[in-house]
């Protein structure tokens, strides 16, 4: 009988003890958990880009490339899409991945170094040959200077549109922000060389069916 109460103050003693050991390991648990489980910031909204020609007819068979990549994030990729009867290409939203302490970590070293900083590099890549060629005409492009090294040309939505020949093609790169006005994004394409300025020769194809088949099957091959 005089065993009972020793017993009793021991499981008495006991478990509080297994108990605070349990809601510390559950904290513990918890806190990693925020700390070092991924979640998903999103880093582009739907993005949808029209082609027409310069006389409103729609550039279907467009091969268009999007390219997206996260700076204090993870997450990648290339998706590959093709312009529908209307001219009009789309690519879902995208987004990154990190965790509090990867967040923490991204946001201290912007800090420090100048050029450090989470955020995330997305692109949109087609390429057109010859006759022809994008326009990118004023009011709606402004030229940018030429030691720019962001682009070429400057739309109302602050996007960077870069042209560059390479022998008879005209490979156009898009960046910029694709989180906000994310489908104000329109493409002219004329025939003849685009000069200098943004302008153009003004000339349409002549036989509207067999170019603008011709100039949608000459840039699907995506650089």
């Amino acid at each position: 009988m005089g065993g009972y109460p020793d017993l009793h103050n021991h499981l008495l003693a006991r478990y509080p003890a297994m108990l605070k050991g349990k809601i510390t390991t559950s904290l513990a648990i918890v806190v990693a958990g925020i700390l070092f489980v991924p979640f998903p910031t999103r880093v582009s909204e739907k993005t949808e880009a029209q082609f027409v020609f310069a006389d409103g007819r729609p550039v279907p068979g467009l091969q268009v490339t999007q390219g997206w990549e996260c700076f204090g994030l993870f997450g990648e990729g290339r998706e590959k899409a093709t312009t529908d009867a209307s001219g009009i290409v789309h690519f879902p939203s995208r987004a990154g991945y990190g965790t509090v302490a990867t967040r923490i970590v991204g946001r201290l070293s912007s800090l420090v170094a100048v050029h450090a900083s989470s955020c995330a590099n997305l692109r949109l890549d087609f390429s057109i040959d010859e006759p022809f060629r994008a326009v990118f005409s004023p009011p709606l492009y402004k030229p940018l200077e030429p030691f720019a090294t962001s682009g070429s040309y400057l739309d109302s939505t602050g996007r960077d549109y870069f042209p560059q020949e390479k022998g008879k093609r005209q490979h156009v790169s898009i960046s910029g922000d694709f989180m906000h006005n994310a489908k104000d994004i329109k493409v002219i394409i004329a025939s003849g060389q685009a000069n200098p300025q943004g302008g153009a020769n003004g000339r349409q194809p002549v036989g509207s069916e067999t170019n603008r088949t011709s100039a949608a099957a000459a840039s699907r091959r995506s650089p």
